[in-house]
């Protein structure tokens, strides 16, 4: 049974403008595919973030949802799998900031809450 928490890569990302082929984002989900089939990590055709491609999410309808962009292929995918794994430990998606990997601290587009979210005045 697959986990309700979800990597999505955007294959269609380019870098830095540069429509080559095969695409960057592409070859980002490829390494992490195969770097680690077991986690669930999902190819999705554009996750609007072209002018921060490669874009990723981190996602699940109970936690809280990462979007984290400006990764580079062949050097980011240690960071996402850490971050990824750190995601999944959690109960609402929040990863501290100090534990965060590099790529997750410096790079992050959009934080988007659950489904089930309420304001928490202390939050």
């Amino acid at each position: 049974m697959e986990s309700d928490d979800i990597l999505y890569v955007c294959i269609t990302c380019k870098k830095n403008g540069e429509a080559v082929e095969p695409r960057p984002g592409k070859i980002l989900y490829d390494n992490l595919k195969r770097l680690n089939s077991r986690m669930n990590i999902k190819p999705v055709k554009c996750l609007a973030g072209c002018s921060n491609g490669c874009t990723l999410s981190l996602t699940n309808k109970n936690k809280w949802t990462y979007v984290i962009g400006n990764l580079t292929p062949n050097q980011d995918e240690a960071d996402i799998l850490s971050g990824f794994t750190l995601y999944k430990k959690t109960r609402d998606g929040k990863i501290r900031f100090s534990e965060r990997p590099a790529a997750f601290k410096k790079q992050s587009l959009a934080r988007v809450p659950p489904e089930n979210y309420m304001v928490v005045e202390d939050e």
